[in-house]
């Protein structure tokens, strides 16, 4: 899996082709962007899927950090 969504992903979510009425969409939504030199749009995976989720990318880190097999790691 990429780290950003791809052109095809930034287009189903905010239902624009062109960059700049993906920027607005994208905004409204709260979704934090870079634009590229090209004029492209860069969206992280992390940060989309944190906003989606409603639990912010440092807690869901936390929360997989819970997940740790700890016995496993004593092997």
């Amino acid at each position: 899996m990429t780290i950003c969504l791809s052109p095809k992903e930034l287009k189903e979510l905010t239902g624009h082709v062109r960059s700049d009425a993906q920027v607005k969409e994208l905004c409204h939504m709260g979704i934090e962007h870079k634009i590229r030199r090209d004029g492209t749009v860069a969206v992280s995976r992390d940060h989309y899927e944190a906003v989606m989720s409603g639990v912010p990318a440092n807690k869901r880190k936390a929360q997989n950090d819970d997940k740790v097999n700890w016995e496993a790691a004593r092997a």
